[in-house]
């Protein structure tokens, strides 16, 4: 015979009958803790209530005090919950947004939800929107985590719309007062909050990225998230993990992370090739037509020997003239006929000077060999390598 006996989320097992070599222990009962185990608090997703917000054009009393005791009891939801951990409340969420924060209470799609879930720096987003539906009050909720396709939503509407087709449409009758109309609305609308709340709950998991390099930098969906061996918490989901680093290959991995698991990633850098570079270049042998001191002996020969022609031809011309005339008389002076001696001189050294500075230096160039170039490979330079070595830890993710 088996008595159970239910208290709370615990099932005790009051009595049992067994076996004498067991009836002692089971004598002392023992109980099974049914409650589900408790989540660690760094995997606890962030969720920010940015609150309830009238949608009457104009002030509406009535939209605006449902809509102000609806956020008071969502913000309770979302702080009673275990399965969240940091709470951004609507006060907090407006100090952050500032003169944002109106607009940001109209989010509904998903591209907005999740520039505000980023610009708060939060997982989660979870708001509503009271209007006006008929005699009735309707609530709309959206909840968002970015993991999901779309966006969470969920509808409420308070009684009023039922109570005036139950009482025939007769404005005479006048029921509950609106205080317990209100009550009875915001009552009807918090197991919609745990409904939003629940599908946006899950945990998040963690990413370890090993890496030995310190310097190395890694990017998760391309975004840089750390900077050699680190672990971040993010939420559930598939994604693309780049390691690089400077002289090394860049590494690259895909991981999976599951709600309050740990996707490890060994980080194994492999380095880069070394690249030879192999430049050819131009030797020059020889000495060059315009290097050769031997050309330059042989023109200032050659310039000699003509200066020393002219100087001659004009001491000959000079001569010519100095023949008497029939008195007698030389046409010419003194002094001409001294300088026609002198420049007879200076040709004569010159003319002989100048032909043998003309002939050593030809010879000289002659003798001097010419200018070849070639073609030969230049020493190998490395460039772009790593350091021929491997580091990190081997094994898979």
């Amino acid at each position: 015979m088996r008595l159970l006996e239910l208290s709370g989320p615990s099932l005790r097992l009051v009595g049992l009958s067994l076996p004498l070599c067991c009836s002692v222990a089971f004598a002392q009962g023992f109980e099974l803790d049914l409650s589900e185990p408790e989540i660690p608090a760094e995997f606890r997703p962030s969720i920010a209530v940015i609150g309830i917000t009238s949608g009457a054009p104009a002030e509406d009393p009535l939209l605006t005090s449902r809509a102000r005791q609806l956020e008071t009891e969502l913000l309770k939801s979302a702080t009673g919950n275990p399965a969240f951990g940091k709470v951004m409340n609507p006060t907090q969420v407006s100090e952050e947004l500032g003169a944002g924060a109106a607009q940001a209470r109209k989010c509904v799609d998903y591209a907005c939800l999740d520039a505000l879930a980023k610009k708060l720096k939060v997982d989660r987003l979870i708001l509503g929107l009271v209007t006006s539906s008929g005699p009735a009050s309707l609530l709309t909720l959206h909840g968002f985590d970015a993991v999901l396709p779309e966006v969470i939503e969920a509808r409420v509407e308070s009684a009023e719309r039922a109570e005036k087709a139950k009482i025939g449409g007769f404005a005479g009758i006048q029921g509950k007062s609106q205080a317990q109309k209100d009550k009875e609305f915001v009552r009807s609308a918090v197991p919609v909050f745990f409904e939003v709340l629940e599908k946006i709950k899950e945990s998040n998991g963690k990413i370890v990225v090993d890496s030995a390099e310190a310097s190395s930098i890694a990017t998760i969906n391309g975004t840089e998230f750390g900077v050699g061996a680190f672990e971040k918490v993010v939420p559930r989901g598939s994604y693309d993990v780049k390691v690089n680093a400077a002289g090394y290959l860049p590494y690259e991995a895909k991981v999976v992370v599951e709600p309050q698991k740990v996707a490890q990633v060994k980080v194994l850098l492999a380095a880069k090739p070394i690249e030879r570079k192999v430049e050819v270049v131009e030797v020059r042998t020889g000495t060059p037509a315009t290097e050769r001191p031997g050309l330059y002996i042989a023109i200032a020969g050659l310039a000699a020997v003509g200066v020393g022609i002219g100087l001659g031809m004009m001491a000959k011309g000079v001569e010519a003239r100095a023949k008497p005339d029939a008195n007698g008389v030389v046409p010419i002076s003194r002094t001409a006929a001294k300088g026609a001696q002198t420049n007879a001189m200076i040709a004569n050294v010159l003319v002989g000077v100048g032909a043998a500075a003309t002939v050593g230096g030809g010879l000289w160039f002659a003798l001097t060999p010419g200018a070849t170039k070639k073609k030969e490979e230049a020493a190998p330079v490395d460039s772009g390598g790593g350091f021929g070595a491997m580091v990190g830890y081997g094994g898979s993710f």
